[in-house]
């Protein structure tokens, strides 16, 4: 096991980070997709206002690649499809019905999956030995789990695929008890037709820019077509800040689902990287042999991004891909258990009264039933507390959105402002007193100032993770010279964040990489999938 240390990081201390205690939230009337929110993608729209749809129902494809579709998380009528600016597809949402179904194409594929799955598990029960695989950091020796968390929707009943094959409960790890889905029989080939029928090839994202993982097919040494495995994949188990959810609580009852999604992952890469924050590792026995790196517990120690950059060998691994760790359990529910997963667990923290906990919802549940009621002049930034969305109270979680932080939204001028010594303003320099006050402050949308001309203070050098200089990026930027950017570096930029909130001149240093970022990836776009 591993130890990667990081110097440059956050370093204030927040109030109302989301406890560990698990709450299961009722069953929601909507839900929805939000295509706009979804990094990079196209949005084509494949269904209309009044449309009956089930669960697994293609909902809209990307343009890019029309077999990459996003599947409804719900069965019911769609009631409205929110368009923004420029006709932008902003929401498609779904009325739920008493009585939901599963769209017979997303059976079929479970099916398929849960069949090849076990095509070879009794050959090997009867077998001595098997080929060791350098790619699947699991023991033989972990223990299997037999509690599962609890349903909480009325789609819980549509929790297997109606089919003769359906695959016997699993053991953790590669010492799988007889019978027991082995994926031995499943190829990378296999594993990324049946994902991406599935709907679930977007949860693999790869770098640097975070989009949906492409794949490719190369010649192997006999001439035939081989897939294209990724460099290496990396399991953050806690990728976002402070207020994203805890992986003990995310992984108690799951830990199956996580040893067969790692043994998934293993079958798409040579390497897999298991990330764990040193602050868990002490609930996360269960599992420890599996977490091959101990990283240290302030943001963006856990951020994928980061931890490439500090392992990385040589540049061939750029192109690395990573998941988040619930996508991770599904993935293991999908192919071990014939389950499509519905739900996820979202960690809800900040001014929310007795709630700053971890919310167990479905997919694309309204934002209200995970926050609860908001006070007044607050807000709701999904996502990070440092890149995350400023969601609208009657909005639905989106994709890749674990939690909900509640600020203070009241955009108000402090009187004499500039005399205040700010002991409870958040300041990582020596702005305010604050930098030297210890106790927990509270995170809020004000910017305490206005925008100003880059002063070259270095703060956001010193806060960059990657040992970026973020005033020269931006300024090549500004002036149209990429190549200059990406040759300072511009590619390893994780979009942490921490160069915008530390900004003293309040420039969104963020915001301007982030999109070079997207316009050089529209630019030189190849088939991603």
């Amino acid at each position: 096991m591993n130890f990667l240390k990081l110097k440059k990081n956050f370093n204030s201390t927040l109030k109302d980070t989301p406890e560990s205690r698990l709450v299961v939230a009722d069953a929601p009337e909507t839900v929805a997709l939000l295509p706009s929110m979804t990094p990079f993608v196209k949005p084509r729209l494949l269904v209309k206002e009044k449309d009956k749809v089930s669960i697994g129902t293609p909902l809209f494809e990307d343009k890019r690649s029309v077999s990459l579709r996003y599947l409804s998380p719900g069965a019911g009528e769609v009631i409205k499809v929110k368009l923004g600016p420029r006709r932008v597809i902003e929401e498609i949402v779904i009325a739920i019905d008493p009585d939901e179904a599963m769209d017979q194409h997303l059976l079929n594929v479970i099916s398929q999956a849960a069949s090849t799955s076990q095509a070879t598990s009794t050959s090997r029960a009867a077998s001595t030995s098997r080929p060791a695989s350098t790619s699947r950091p699991v023991s033989v020796s972990q223990p299997s789990s037999t509690s599962r968390p609890a349903s909480t929707s009325r789609a819980a009943s549509i929790s297997r695929a109606a089919s003769t094959s359906q695959p016997a409960s699993t053991s953790g790890g590669s010492g799988a008890k007889e019978g027991a889905p082995t994926h031995d029989n499943l190829s990378p080939q296999n594993i990324h037709e049946i994902m991406l029928a599935a709907g679930m090839w977007q949860m693999i994202r790869q770098f640097p820019f975070m989009d949906t993982a492409r794949h490719g097919q190369a010649k192997d040494e006999a001439g035939e077509p081989e897939f294209l495995k990724f460099p290496m994949i990396i399991v953050s188990l806690r990728p976002g800040d402070m207020f994203s959810p805890l992986p003990s609580t995310v992984l108690k009852g799951r830990e199956e689902d996580f040893f067969q999604g790692l043994a998934i992952l293993g079958k798409l890469s040579p390497m897999v990287v298991v990330a764990a924050p040193s602050d868990q590792m002490p609930h996360l026995k269960k599992i420890e042999r599996s977490i091959t790196h101990v990283v240290g517990d302030k943001w963006p120690c856990g951020d994928p991004g980061v931890i490439l950059y500090q392992i990385k060998k040589d540049s061939s691994q750029n192109r690395s891909a990573t998941i988040h760790p619930q996508d991770l359990l599904a993935l293991g529910a999908f192919f071990g258990r014939g389950l499509y997963d519905l739900h996820r667990i979202y960690a809800v923290g900040g001014r929310c009264g007795d709630r700053p906990c971890h919310i167990r919802a479905r997919l694309g549940s309204p934002l209200s039933l995970v926050t609860g009621p908001l006070p007044r002049d607050h807000g709701v930034v999904t996502g990070s507390i440092f890149t995350g969305r400023h969601a609208l109270p009657q909005s639905h979680m989106g994709f890749g959105e674990y939690s909900a932080v509640v600020v203070d939204g009241g955009q108000r001028e402090h009187a004499f402002g500039f005399l205040v010594p700010g002991e409870t303003l958040m300041s990582e320099s020596l702005t305010f007193l604050s930098s030297m006050n210890q106790d927990p402050l509270h995170f809020d949308m004000n910017l305490h100032g206005e925008e100003r001309a880059c002063i070259n203070c270095g703060v956001c050098h010193h806060k960059c993770p990657v040992d970026l200089l973020p005033q020269f990026l931006m300024k090549a930027l500004g002036a149209g010279e990429m190549e200059e950017a990406l040759g300072m570096g511009l590619l390893d930029c994780t979009l942490c964040g921490l160069c915008s909130c530390v900004c003293p001149s309040k420039i969104e240093l963020t915001q301007i990489m982030g999109q070079a970022k997207e316009i050089y990836l529209n630019e030189n776009i190849e088939n991603p999938v």
